[in-house]
């Protein structure tokens, strides 16, 4: 009897633990949006990046406060590596996301800024904006996967050569 509950004990935890090393599953219909914004500034007020898992692909925009014929909206296209989506998706728990409130803070009170997530899926929208620089409760490792990706996505299309 000894032995059976040896090799059930053993089946379990070889099970159990290569359960945890699943990569999470991507939705097609998944898609990320990263965003920063301040409501008075000079230059780039706004830069947010899109993740979209339909076709793999990431967009980045940048926009001053006011768009006229001077200042232009900038987009810029390519793709996400396949370590890094899965960074982000190990993180990302929708239904954690999804029972957050939709502010934190004051975001971008005395022009502070604000940052935000959003993620659509099966499910719907959901948007949880909180004060630039802060982290929430609960997706913080998320949101700095996020800022260092759209800090990196900035310094490679808007750093001047």
């Amino acid at each position: 009897m000894k032995k059976v509950t040896l090799i059930i004990t053993l089946f379990s935890t070889f099970y159990l633990s290569s359960c945890d090393s699943v990569s999470p599953k991507l939705e097609s219909d998944l898609v990320i949006i990263s965003g920063q914004s301040f409501g008075e500034c000079q230059g780039e007020c706004t830069q947010y990046f899109e993740l979209n898992a339909q076709n793999d692909s990431v967009s980045f925009v940048s926009q001053p406060y006011y768009v006229d014929n001077a200042h232009e909206k900038k987009i810029f296209k390519g793709t996400l590596e396949e370590t890094s989506w899965q960074e982000i998706l190990s993180e990302l728990n929708t239904k954690t996301f999804r029972n957050l409130n939709e502010v934190y803070g004051c975001p971008d009170c005395a022009d502070g800024g604000a940052e935000w997530i959003e993620i659509t899926d099966s499910s719907g929208v959901h948007k949880v904006t909180f004060e630039y620089g802060q982290e929430v409760k609960g997706i913080e490792n998320l949101i700095i996967l996020l800022r260092n990706q759209r800090n990196a996505l900035s310094k490679k299309y808007l750093s001047p050569i």
